[in-house]
């Protein structure tokens, strides 16, 4: 199968997973298909990394994305276990929330702890237009992405049980985690241009 075909084939799967999480009524079927869908074209990619990063085979930085890569299905699968779970009432809804505050602090402290080490690719790590576009300019959003996840992450378990909102304080995290390595990364892309 050529390149432009697995890519093709990894898009029309997620296309096919979101469909089916809105417009399948079962949430048990809905949950599966999609985490089957999703799995599938994870594991396509992992498969064809070195294509899609355009890194060789023995590049010791292949086993980082690697690495991200099977950190994504895992979460994904701890998600969707845990939508089934909870709609299976096996959990509360206060076991949910601090679950997925276990989850969001880990990939918080996993990713922090290896966003410097990602090569620069198209396809794996922050990708806003002007990161992608330099390398330098890549390296350093992925320093500060590093550098603040620590704090970032122990900030947000912190304030979990404290602010009743949930919600709230894991989106404004989330925003955090990504915005200030973005906003960053534009000044010093900005900056290099003049």
């Amino acid at each position: 199968m050529s390149f432009k075909n697995k890519k093709y084939l990894i898009f029309l799967l997620s296309i096919l997973a979101f469909y089916t999480s809105i417009f399948v009524n079962n949430n048990v079927v809905s949950i599966g298909c999609t985490l089957i869908l999703i799995v599938i074209s994870s594991i396509i990619y992992h498969k064809n990394i070195e294509e899609f990063t355009d890194l060789a085979e023995d590049n010791p930085k292949i086993h980082i994305i690697k690495r991200i890569t099977i950190l994504g299905i895992l979460v994904l699968i701890s998600g969707l276990l845990g939508a089934y779970l909870l709609d299976e009432k096996v959990i509360c809804e206060n076991s949910e929330k601090y679950i997925a505050a276990a989850i969001v602090f880990l990939v918080i402290l996993i990713i922090g702890n290896i966003a410097p080490q990602i090569p620069f690719n198209r396809y794996t790590g922050l990708r806003l237009p002007w990161i992608v576009a330099s390398e330098t300019t890549w390296i350093f959003a992925h320093r500060v992405l590093g550098y603040i996840s620590l704090p970032l992450a122990f900030i947000y378990i912190s304030l979990v049980p404290v602010i009743e909102n949930f919600e709230a304080i894991t989106l404004l995290t989330i925003m955090l985690w990504i915005g200030i390595p973005g906003i960053l990364s534009y000044n010093f892309y900005k900056n290099r241009k003049l």
